[in-house]
């Protein structure tokens, strides 16, 4: 039985073997590829948004909709991308 590569050459960002520079640490899961970095001791991973198309909105018929969630339309990602995949809030000091 073949092994299936985890590194899929035609599309992977990190097709080379190497991550950025920048990171500490890269791989693959469930959820697609990624790269960690790291500052003062907090790691966030950075998930890979391939190129591609896809419907951004709702349909006008989604329960729950809110009117500013459309009108529905194609959105073309021409280059691939890294994306945070945590949120990340600024804290505010005292006046």
């Amino acid at each position: 039985m073949a092994v299936r590569s985890i590194i899929d050459t035609s599309w992977h960002p990190l097709v080379s073997g190497c991550p950025p520079d920048w990171a500490c640490g890269w791989g693959q899961d469930r959820r697609g590829v990624f790269v960690a970095v790291s500052v003062d001791q907090v790691e966030q991973r950075l998930r890979w948004i391939p190129p591609g198309r896809f419907m951004m909105g709702s349909p006008e018929n989604e329960p729950g909709r809110y009117d500013d969630e459309g009108p529905r339309h194609e959105v073309l990602i021409e280059q691939g991308f890294w994306l945070f995949d945590t949120p990340c809030t600024q804290a505010c000091g005292p006046p």
